[in-house]
């Protein structure tokens, strides 16, 4: 596997930099006369057939190493071009997700215009999205899955994948805001709350559609009260009425207003009395 990931890297920078039609014939493997000789006495149908059934009966593995072999030995049919995507899937089956990446890609960048490109750009956003992690780490997987999901809703709109795009493209903006949320809260207890606001006001602005969007602003309230902030309190607080009805966050909203402006009114009164 580490011979064919050489060979895919080296093929996507050949053809980053025009050398497609060189390596198209000998990408991944060395395709050298040796190999040419060990070239199967099966026509390229019966061996493209072998792969689909090995793919059907979920033998995913080895129904990858046949597609590979079919682009290897007919490297200049429409079987061959076809075997690349399906190598590609059987790959994502096999949980391969870089190796699909790859390969995905490579059928992108050798075929632009074939009709399976809304599908290869889906099903890289897939390999991505298989790979997400929780709000504490790294979320590189997640930033990819939604830059390929995004691709297929803005340039194959019509597709048989926008929609599913779409619902992860959801999935993922909510996923992104829980860590924004996740992380104001770690500076929040620091009592770093400036920087808590700026991460809950990153949810406001990036992802206002998301469950997240009510648990940044009743935060921004709590750290506009550590901080003393009426102006910005009240208008946050006016941002939470007007937008939300969920009972639970108005009350403690409520609970907020009350226990921090009007005991301050209550203050100042006292004080003028």
């Amino acid at each position: 596997m580490c011979l064919v990931r050489n060979h895919r890297a080296g093929l996507l920078c050949a053809i980053g930099c025009g050398s497609c039609l060189l390596l198209c014939s000998c990408a991944r493997k060395n395709t050298s006369i040796d190999a040419v000789k060990t070239k199967p006495e099966i026509p390229v149908e019966e061996l493209y057939a072998k792969a689909e059934q090995l793919m059907q009966r979920k033998n995913f593995k080895s129904a990858a190493s046949t597609f590979e072999k079919v682009q290897e030995y007919y490297p200049y049919t429409t079987l061959a071009t076809q075997s690349q995507i399906m190598e590609a899937y059987c790959r994502y089956q096999s949980h391969k997700y870089e190796d699909a990446i790859d390969l995905f890609t490579i059928f992108i960048k050798l075929h632009p215009h074939n009709k399976d490109i809304p599908y290869a750009h889906y099903m890289i956003g897939l390999s991505h999205y298989e790979r997400i992690v929780t709000v504490e780490r790294d979320q590189r997987a997640t930033i990819a899955a939604l830059a390929a999901f995004q691709t297929v809703l803005t340039l194959y709109p019509t597709s048989d994948y926008a929609k599913d795009a779409k619902f992860k493209i959801d999935f993922i903006h909510n996923h992104l805001a829980k860590q924004e949320v996740s992380i104001g809260k770690f500076y929040q207890k620091a009592k770093f709350y400036n920087a808590a606001i700026q991460r809950y006001k990153t949810v406001l602005k990036l992802y206002p559609t998301t469950e997240q969007r009510k648990d940044a602003l009743l935060e921004m309230l709590n750290c506009y009260v550590k901080l003393d902030s009426k102006r910005e309190f009240l208008e946050t607080y006016e941002i939470l009425k007007k937008n939300h009805d969920d009972p639970v966050l108005l009350k403690k909203a409520q609970h907020l207003y009350d226990t921090y402006i009007l005991n301050s009114k209550k203050v100042q009164d006292r004080k003028k009395a």
